[in-house]
């Protein structure tokens, strides 16, 4: 028989869906057959139609049979048996997890959960997140697929967050939200409403003496020199800097955002070797909320194989990533309220290095309805390598504390590192990265689609705020770059891990460099 041969899809069988409603395998292999179908299509269909339910952790096998049989002229007959074994309802889970973002970072999640309780592929999920920063998240949250009409999927959430931002800012950023989001099924296009309660705290010295000062006694030198001890993560020994805590503000935001992929032909997402990406979106925050703004977003990626295949892996390929960013206050009654914020800031900017002075009616459209939170941030593994953690652009000098009766005990002496500072981030950035890359030349490591790499990395974060007598706060000042090579490993088919050493060729004096970095993500940039 014709992998060709023209064929009817007559009949659709289930068995074993003791719990699962027959409508939901309706939805669910809906297009599996059109009139003009060939043998072969109908099977290519329904391997990606199986597949897909048993992505979705609800049953523990699905076996598809298809029954031929001559049908009229040069047609053949089909029949489907499709037959299932369904998982239990409740289940409990522990994985590791990458949470994105500004930052991303791998961290421990515990999940409990019932599937499908009801039949309808339903999923109310309970779990919890801690990441190595100290970050903390609790969601609660109920999945529902095929939806309405064009059978979307929806997600209604409710989550309490704490972000730790202390190891790039003096700042923790507690977030309570309730988001409805609905997207296709193969998430081409995503819709998120959110109504979100956040709070930025300014990070307070916790160094025993400060505690001890404010009790009228005296710290001893045991005191002190525990408190020097170095630890990435733990409470710092330099207090907020003067702008972080005069903008660090309460809000409440309630948004609309849209993400759509406009091109996605990559033959991987982790480590692509052809085809292009270019992804969009646009997030709105109105009233009644104070946090109001307009954000756009597009990202692209192309790469293309630049010879024959090595080892039976993807030979030379040269690729290039993009991505641009935009965030602009909106609402003028809402600039205009922030005034004595924006005052307040531009009398504590004379302590902020990389960023031009301004008086307060331009500090105002930089940092009085743009919050710190929703800024640009750039440097890191993921963006710009070569640089810290978010350590490009313009920094705020953090004040420091008394250690001890003696005097002030500089705790960058103790600790090796340069004097802290909050980073600033900005309203815009863009990120640039060219890399040509090759499998290892060793045929084991090759198959675990370990590549090596040589790269140009871009990137410019800068203020689109005019001054009222000056240019736009934005040039080739701005601009950051850096070169090198590296290492990067598919693992388990959604992670990209990278190891790379960076030399930055263009940076400022305030920024802080890093050139040997260990990135984690989703997908290359």
């Amino acid at each position: 028989m014709q992998a060709d041969t023209p064929v009817n899809l007559i009949k659709i069988s289930v068995a074993g869906n003791d719990r699962t409603n027959l409508s939901f395998f309706n939805a669910e292999l809906d297009g599996l057959y059109s009139e003009r179908a060939t043998l072969q299509d109908l099977v290519t269909k329904l391997s990606q139609k199986t597949s897909k339910l048993l992505s979705m952790d609800m049953f523990e096998a699905v076996d598809a049979n298809l029954v031929v049989s001559q049908g009229k002229g040069n047609h053949i007959n089909a029949e489907l048996k499709l037959n299932v074994k369904e998982k239990g309802i409740p289940f409990l889970k522990v994985a590791s997890y990458i949470k994105t973002g500004t930052t991303s970072e791998i961290g421990c999640e515990l999940q409990g959960a019932l599937r499908n309780p009801i039949g309808f592929g339903e999923v109310f999920k309970l779990s919890t997140v801690s990441t190595q920063s100290g970050a903390r998240e609790l969601t609660s949250s109920l999945f529902l697929p095929n939806v309405g009409p064009q059978r979307l999927d929806l997600t209604v959430a409710a989550k309490s967050n704490l972000d730790n931002q202390t190891h790039f800012t003096s700042l923790r950023q507690q977030i309570d939200s309730v988001s409805v989001e609905l997207s296709t099924v193969d998430r081409v296009h995503q819709v998120v409403a959110e109504y979100a309660l956040r709070d930025e705290i300014p990070v307070r010295c916790s160094d025993p003496t400060i505690s001890n000062s404010n009790n009228n006694n005296k710290s001893t030198d045991s005191d002190v020199t525990a408190s020097t001890s170095w630890n990435p993560f733990a409470a710092p020994l330099f207090a907020a800097s003067a702008v972080t805590t005069n903008t660090a503000m309460a809000s409440l935001k309630t948004s609309l955002k849209y993400l759509g992929t406009l091109l996605d032909t990559r033959d991987n997402t982790v480590n692509p070797s052809s085809g292009s990406f270019l992804q969009g979106s646009v997030e709105i925050a109105t009233p009644p909320g104070s946090a109001q703004f307009l954000r756009t977003e597009l990202n692209g990626q192309h790469h293309h194989k630049l010879g024959p295949d090595l080892m039976g892996q993807p030979g030379l390929v040269a690729s290039v990533c993009g991505s641009v960013g935009v965030i602009r206050p909106i609402f003028q009654s809402a600039i205009n309220a922030s005034s004595s914020t924006a005052t307040a800031i531009a009398s504590a900017h004379s302590g902020a290095v990389g960023s031009d002075s301004r008086g307060a009616d331009d500090i105002e459209h930089t940092h009085g309805v743009v919050h710190l939170c929703d800024r640009y941030q750039l440097g890191g593994p993921n963006s710009l390598r070569g640089f810290e953690l978010c350590g490009a652009g313009p920094r705020a000098y953090r004040p420091e504390v008394p250690l001890s009766s003696k005097g002030i005990i500089p705790a960058h002496q103790s600790t090796g590192d340069a004097h802290p500072t909050d980073s600033l981030g900005g309203d815009l950035r863009s990120t640039l990265l060219a890399t040509l890359s090759v499998p290892v030349p060793v045929p084991l490591l090759a198959k675990s689609q370990l590549r090596a790499f040589t790269f140009i990395n871009l990137g410019m974060i800068s203020s689109l705020s005019r001054v009222s007598s000056s240019a736009p706060a934005f040039g080739l000042g701005a601009l950051r770059a850096s070169v090198g090579g590296g290492f990067s490993l598919a693992a388990a088919e959604s992670i990209r891990l990278e190891t790379t050493y960076a030399i930055p060729i263009l940076s400022a004096p305030q920024d802080q460099l890093k050139k040997f970095q260990i990135g984690v993500g989703v997908t290359i940039n």
